[in-house]
């Protein structure tokens, strides 16, 4: 690689030990230069331009300060999703409230034990400390990329490991969970307005029906089409679906749920745009409010039901559970929930599968042994 961009980024490549090294030196001073990695020769070349007009810009530089990090971080991510980009600025900002004096590329191992221990303090929970702690570690690999630091030192750090629970309601308990969500809906608790109630039992059979809860959230009447008996998860600006295929037409085959359903859309007045499960007073709730507002009437439902308290998340598991184990195959539990690859429904939900099929072959070797038994029985009294 002989190109170079002037004295300011210069692509190069060379060998070390026997291994081919492609890489960037740029220069931002009388210092040495930084020498920056790259896994291939037309990778090198290409950042070296990205390099050189940064420095021009005087944009290379590294921000001191978490806001500007983290903007940087973030801006250099153009093809995130929205909802995406604010969970990565959500954890970014966690974690920079615990140290806004520091400059963020100098937190060292010990921080990462320091912050775990600051988190469980605050209540924060094994899965949202790995969570952080994983964030800060892309953070930093991006900074080694850029050649802020040299190493990202959050990368190889010991992290919480998230206890496992049972993520979704028995079937003996999902009845107990309806009947609570709907005597709620009607007369809701303590001092709480009505209107801040009265669609709850409309999103709860969603959630049983498999939707995300931010696709609840973003759902408008439009979407449902009670004749048919469809609900039309869209991808539309505002409300990005997670990937193409969560953009689908979920079944509702539950007479009750059409029934809720019904009586939720009963007062839009044929505004089609509006929502069809109002969050918050007079159904304004904010984005942020609208997670909140599912969240809480789970979590009082179970309390009311006498259940053990499970998240808006966890009812969708208890979808693909209960039809995985009603005999339904890993491609149509992904069309349902709207999974990406069907890989993914078989990474997460794989005790369900193995537990039906650990059933299933239960059952043949059941009846196979009934039958041999019988068969037995005829000989023994033909002989």
């Amino acid at each position: 690689m002989s190109r170079s961009l002037g004295p300011r980024a210069r692509p190069r490549s060379r060998v070390v030990r026997g291994q081919v090294i492609h890489e960037v030196l740029v220069y931002r001073g009388a210092g040495p230069p930084t020498a920056i990695r790259f896994a291939t020769e037309a990778e090198a070349e290409r950042q070296a331009e990205v390099f050189a007009a940064e420095l021009d810009a005087g944009t290379l530089d590294a921000p001191a300060d978490w806001p500007g990090m983290i903007d940087a971080f973030l801006d250099a991510r153009p093809g995130l999703r929205q909802g995406t980009r604010e969970t990565y600025r959500h954890r970014l900002q966690s974690v920079a409230r615990n140290f806004e004096r520091r400059d963020p590329l100098t937190l060292a191992p010990s921080d990462a034990t320091a912050l775990w221990r600051v988190r469980v303090k605050d209540g924060a929970s094994p899965t949202t400390i790995k969570a952080e702690i994983d964030m800060i570690a892309i953070l930093q690999r991006w900074c080694v990329e850029r050649g802020w630091c040299r190493v990202a030192t959050w990368a190889k750090v010991e992290r919480p490991s998230p206890r496992r629970r049972e993520a979704h309601l028995r079937p003996e308990e999902i009845g107990a969970f309806l009947r609570a969500a709907e005597k709620l809906g009607k007369e809701p608790p303590g001092e709480r307005l009505a209107e801040d109630w009265s669609s709850w039992p409309a999103a709860a059979w969603l959630l049983l029906h498999g939707l995300r809860a931010g696709e609840v959230q973003h759902l408008l009447v439009r979407d449902v089409d009670l004749v048919h008996g469809v609900v039309h998860v869209r991808d539309r600006v505002g409300a990005r679906t997670k990937s193409a295929q969560s953009d689908r037409a979920v079944p509702i085959l539950s007479a009750r749920a059409l029934e809720i359903l019904r009586d939720a859309l009963r007062d839009h007045q044929g505004d089609l745009d509006a929502p069809a499960i109002p969050m918050g007073r007079q159904g304004r709730a904010a984005a942020g409010g609208r997670s909140k507002w599912l969240t809480r009437r789970c979590a009082l439902t179970c309390e009311v039901a006498g259940l053990r308290g499970i998240s808006p998340h966890a009812l969708r598991h208890t979808v693909a559970t209960l039809a995985i184990t009603a005999g339904a195959d890993v491609s149509s539990v992904q069309a349902l929930l709207g999974h990406e690859d069907a890989r993914i429904t078989a990474r997460i939900y794989s005790h369900a599968i193995a537990g039906a099929q650990a059933q299933g072959a239960a059952r043949a070797v059941g009846e196979y042994l009934d039958r041999a038994m019988a068969g037995r029985a005829i000989i023994k009294a033909v002989g």
